[in-house]
């Protein structure tokens, strides 16, 4: 399956634009997933991040799945970019199937930049397809 996608989302200093490019991969009960993503954060440096996951679905209800991503930040200076920092990371999620169409999910992570450990990321949130 192929989707494309955009992500905006708001922050206290302003907002992230990005646009993605997906591709699934289902077998059976598990899939693969990737995502290539590229755009402004919410301080105007550019994006690029490739994210990959796997997930196993059990009884079409429930879904445990684990992933990283791997990505840049650069910054515009004077006409040329500069790799602002390299930005890796590592996740588990876990869902939850309301019906074919709406999801409950949520994902436990780890961030480095520059491979100093960053911050722990907890995201909880619903999945709408259509």
């Amino acid at each position: 399956m192929l989707g494309l996608g955009a992500d905006l989302s708001a922050y206290a200093d302003g907002w992230a634009r990005l646009g993605r490019a997906e591709i699934t991969q289902y077998a059976g009960d598990s899939y693969a997933h990737y995502a290539f993503i590229a755009g402004k954060d919410n301080v105007d440096q550019n994006i690029v991040a490739h994210v990959g996951d796997m997930q196993y679905v059990r009884d079409g209800k429930f879904a445990i799945g684990f992933g990283g991503s791997y990505g840049n930040e650069t910054a515009d200076l004077v006409g040329s970019e500069y790799t602002q920092s390299l930005v890796q990371s590592i996740f588990a999620s876990f869902s939850f199937v309301i019906n074919p169409l709406v999801a409950l999910r949520t994902t436990l992570g780890r961030e480095w930049r520059d491979h100093d450990s960053f911050r722990t990321m907890v995201n909880v949130g619903t999945t709408v397809n259509f």
